[in-house]
């Protein structure tokens, strides 16, 4: 496998892949990037802690194919201290990842694609598009309020309610409740012939704060959201 990058569009792309590094796994696999070189030019990057995953379309040049694992916080380090504009990530028969950049260079251990946590399938025909400003600012209002370890499971997190012009947000830790309503235009994007939206679901606290570093205040920026029977799925642009 042998991709070059640019500097810029690598570096934004790792931030919120880190959001879904485990660091405390006892398998290896799941501390590491997933990696998906593609000809022409498609490279996927996933990580995934067992809880949840996050996978984004990063612009590349790919030279030759592959699929491997790469340390997350290894290859994220090592692109701090990179000093060219143009980053080769290439890994050679012998699962020995080389990170190239100007005078700069870099080796690194790879494990195999076929090592990697398997991610559940979250295709859906259920979902709708919602302005991600609007779901930022109501878990901003109620995050506060989300449990911390509690052994009561759904209070660890924020409760969401979906209808046909509103969404409902709740937060509870037992002591203080938080609660927001707000109308708003959802475009419904079932594919079941269900022509109304009711949704009810709880995102964990961990992922509502990253979701909050990832989503955008730009009232026109939008996100689609797909329900499954056990996840949640957020399309933010080029990040799932």
């Amino acid at each position: 496998m042998k991709i070059l990058f640019n500097r810029t569009s690598i570096s934004s792309a790792i931030s919120p892949l880190m959001y879904a590094v485990s660091g405390k796994s006892t398998i290896s696999a799941a501390d590491g990037i997933l990696i998906e070189a593609r000809v022409p030019d498609t490279c996927i990057m996933t990580t995934f802690d067992l809880e949840k995953g996050v996978r984004i379309v990063v612009e590349a040049k790919v030279i030759e194919e592959g699929s491997y694992i790469i340390n997350a916080q290894k290859f994220n380090q090592t692109l701090r201290v990179m000093d060219g504009e143009e980053i080769t990530l290439s890994v050679d028969d012998k699962m020995v990842a080389s990170i190239v950049s100007g005078k700069s260079s870099h080796k690194m251990i790879a494990l195999p694609a076929s090592d990697f946590p398997s991610i559940p399938d979250l295709v859906s025909d259920r979902s709708f598009i919602i302005s991600q400003a609007i779901v930022k600012k109501m878990f901003s209002q109620v995050a506060f309020a989300m449990g911390n370890n509690d052994q009561r499971q759904v209070l660890n997190g924020t409760f969401v309610k979906i209808d046909d012009d509103s969404i409902t947000m709740v937060a509870c830790d037992s002591f203080k409740l938080a609660k927001c309503r707000r109308r708003t235009e959802l475009t419904n994007k079932n594919t079941n012939g269900n022509a109304h939206l009711e949704y009810a679901f709880i995102v964990p606290a961990k992922t509502v704060n990253d979701l909050q570093r990832l989503l955008e205040d730009d009232p026109e920026a939008l996100t689609q959201i797909y329900v499954t029977r056990k996840h949640i799925v957020f399309v933010i642009g080029d990040i799932t």
